[in-house]
């Protein structure tokens, strides 16, 4: 679902392209910065989370976010009110007032609480209000009006940027909370949906007044040429949009595989160097954490941990007067917190554990706990008759585990942004190219009139 979010991203920016076009033929030029400059900070307000999210950056990207979403609404807010040279001085001074002090205000509320509704909110009032100024200029610049109502532009870009502002979005889309198929959870699925279908029909509608602005002035042979370019060029985008899910499916999914294989294979090492013997000797009571047995397994135990970087708790899991109980924790005796002794036993059992006591790997997750969300691999020890006499478990944080799988996703969306930027190229080529024929073909008609007479 993190493709939604890059696909957001990518039509409000497909978006800002439009502007260009836009700026060169439009009587008030200034105004179409401003909106470019607001469409480009909104969708690097979508990305940012996940490059945060893939990379690792952490939490002071938060800066980030409020100078982004300030730049958004202040530009935003520079569009509405354009034309802002024209006029007395003193309009123009109010104007680029309003303008510094609602960067200022968001920016620092947004450096406060990214999450604070005094950040999100005037985002989302400025977002209905650009999208009915756009609506209203655009009835100027489409001479076949058939704009779209300004009420419709309006919620489309505000349905866009409150789904952009809304926390953990990237989280929530790989489950990093395990929540599973929560209400919530299929909520924000559902209004990420709605988001993605907002910013294509932003951006349609955008690139649909520039497609239309002079249709009744083009000769039939050019329509039909206009017509043919932009199908192929159509055709092109939807198929890169389409490959682009697939590839990141696919490097997604191979980049889990090679993980979990690699994470099996690392622990049933770990597994044969711990002697099966010794496992036996603890029988499962918490003085035992101060036995030479326990501490020697210990030792082991935070070997195999500083081989597998990223992973939280090893331990090792076993039967005990019918009931699966901790074994060894890594964990250090003195965090009680954290650390559970032997004997102390597991909650899920008999409902899980079922395929490690009979001897399988397995890999599960994302699961929830008091202390976390976990991604866990489990492996047997067997002893000399291959009977199983523990399982050797280690958890790895769902954020960490995931992060892999995020950054070859992310690889994936930054191929299909580069092929989808040279499409929106070439379709601005193509109709500067239409309207390069246009003018030849006006000239070429102003001078046979001419000679004529």
């Amino acid at each position: 679902m993190d493709y939604l979010i890059f696909l957001i991203g990518l039509f409000l920016l497909a978006a800002a392209g439009g502007c260009r076009i836009l700026f060169r033929e439009g009587r008030e030029p200034s105004r179409w910065p401003f909106l470019a400059v607001a469409l480009v900070a909104l969708g690097l307000k979508m990305w940012s989370g996940v490059l945060i999210f893939a990379l690792g950056l952490g939490d002071g990207m938060t800066l980030l976010g409020a100078l982004l979403g300030a730049l958004f609404a202040a530009s935003l807010l520079g569009f509405c009110l354009s034309p802002l040279v024209q006029g007395h001085r003193v309009g123009f001074i109010l104007k680029w007032a309003a303008m510094v002090g609602l960067f200022v205000y968001t920016f620092v509320a947004g450096a406060s609480d990214l999450r604070s509704y005094w950040f999100s909110g005037p985002l989302v009032a400025v977002a209905f209000g650009g999208g009915w100024r756009f609506s209203t200029v655009a009835k100027t610049l489409d001479r076949t009006k058939r704009s779209v109502p300004r009420l419709v532009t309006a919620l489309v870009l505000a349905i866009t940027t409150l789904v952009c502002l809304l926390p953990d979005a990237v989280e929530i889309c790989y489950d990093v909370k395990g929540q599973g198929f929560s209400h919530e959870r299929i909520a924000f699925l559902g209004g990420l949906i709605a988001a993605t279908l907002c910013s294509i029909a932003f951006c349609t509608i955008l690139w649909e007044t520039i497609y239309q602005s002079n249709r009744a002035e083009l000769s039939r042979n050019l329509l039909r040429r206009r017509k043919i370019g932009t199908t192929v060029i159509l055709v092109a985008t939807i198929f890169t949009v389409i490959n682009g899910a697939w590839l990141a499916h696919w490097l997604g999914n191979q980049a889990r595989q090679e993980h979990v294989a690699t994470l099996l294979s690392a622990l049933h090492l770990g597994a044969n160097n711990l002697d099966p013997r010794e496992i036996q000797q603890i029988q499962g009571h918490p003085d035992e954490a101060q036995g030479k047995t326990f501490t020697r397994l210990r030792s082991k135990l935070l070997d195999i941990r500083k081989a597998l970087p990223g992973n939280r708790f090893t331990y090792l899991l076993g039967m005990r007067n019918e009931q699966l109980v901790f074994l060894v924790d890594a964990e250090d005796p003195t965090h009680e917190e954290n650390f559970s002794p032997p004997g102390e036993p597991i909650k899920d059992y008999p409902e899980k554990w079922k395929p490690e006591l009979a001897g399988k790997s397995t890999f599960n997750g994302p699961d929830r706990d008091q202390f976390g969300v976990w991604f866990s691999a489990s492996v047997p020890v067997l002893d000399a008759n291959q009977n199983v006499v523990a399982v050797l478990g280690v958890d790895y944080p769902a954020a960490i585990w995931l992060r892999p799988l995020a950054a070859r996703r992310f690889a994936a969306m930054g191929v299909t942004f580069s092929v989808a930027m040279l499409l929106i190229a070439l379709f601005g080529f193509h109709l500067a190219s239409i309207e390069t024929t246009l003018r030849v073909e006006s000239l070429s008609e102003r001078l046979s009139d001419a000679m004529i007479a």
